[in-house]
Parts: structure tokens; sequence; C-alpha cells
């Protein structure tokens, strides 16, 4: 699958889809999730509820967070596909991290259930035609490209994963 051009989605994702190079993303994916379960599973405890500071995420919310995402950018790449010409909303990522039930699901559940998400995703990019992939829609009043949409959640992944490396001390 060949990267969008930037005039098929909005500039604010132009730095996570930087973050991805070539055009296998679907296998680029797979892989990712694989390195994000084995991350998850090999945290402790203490850094599984680490916050890097106060009123920062903890590295459990930002996993969420992740799936969060992941879930409402595969539910746009849906409407868009299936031809849905509304204006697709925003969402405050904040209030879905509060919202979370983040302490009701162990860390195995969790990465179990990221593990899963992104199975059911890939099979969601991989039953798409062509001409569905280049449907173009809007997505918080900006135009967006179905085949975007995996370029987008993957940098955005990784992204997050740097924020981990970076300002959290996790090694992947």
């Amino acid at each position: 699958m060949e990267k969008p051009s930037s005039e098929n989605y909005p500039k604010y994702f132009a730095n996570y889809i930087a973050l991805v190079e070539g055009s296998d993303i679907l296998k680029q994916w797979e892989v990712e999730a694989s390195q994000t379960v084995k991350l998850i599973r090999a945290l402790s405890d203490e850094q599984w509820n680490h916050g890097y500071d106060k009123g920062k995420w903890t590295v459990r919310q930002v996993i969420l967070h992740m799936m969060d995402v992941e879930c409402v950018f595969a539910y746009r790449a849906l409407c868009i596909a299936r031809g849905q010409t509304e204006n697709l909303p925003s969402f405050d990522h904040d209030s879905f991290a509060e919202s979370s039930l983040k302490d009701l699901r162990t860390r195995e559940e969790i990465a179990e259930d990221y593990f899963l998400m992104r199975i059911h995703h890939l099979r969601l990019f991989g039953s798409f035609a062509k001409a569905d992939l280049e449907r173009i829609g809007k997505v918080s009043g900006n135009p967006m490209m179905v085949r975007a949409i995996p370029f987008i959640q993957l940098g955005h992944e990784r992204h997050h994963k740097l924020v981990l490396k970076e300002k959290y001390n996790l090694v992947d």
C-alpha cells in the first residue's frame, strides 16, 4: 500500500506518517503489534503504573490511549470506505483516558486485547478493495483518505513508544 500524499490527510498527522518508511504498511503494523505486546508483558507493575511526572499519564494509560485511537481510526476508515460523506468528529483523548476503566483489566488482558484489536484491524484493512482505500472522507473538517489511516496509526504507535522510551525510560 503506497504512502499517501500530504493532501490526503490533515497536516496534524504529518509527523506520525513521517515515522513510517516503505509501503508494506500492513506487515509493519503486524510486526509492531507483536513488539508492543511483548513490551506490555515485560513491564513490572511499578513500570506499568508509572507516570513520568505529576499529571502525566501512566504507562497503562498511554497503552490504552494507543488502543482507543486505533479503534477510533478504524471506525473512521470503515465509515469512509463504505461511502459515508458526513464529517466525522474529532474526539477528546483526555476524556477517553480518564474513562478507560484502566483499573478493571489486568496487564495480560490488555496485552491480549491489543493483539486481538490489531488482528481485527489488519483484517479490516485487508478486506478493503483498492477503490475503498482511495476514498476520501472528512474528519474534523479535513480530508482523510482511507489509505492514510494505517500509516497514521502506525506512526502514532511509534510516537508513543518513543515517548515511553525517552520520558518513561522504557526499553523496547
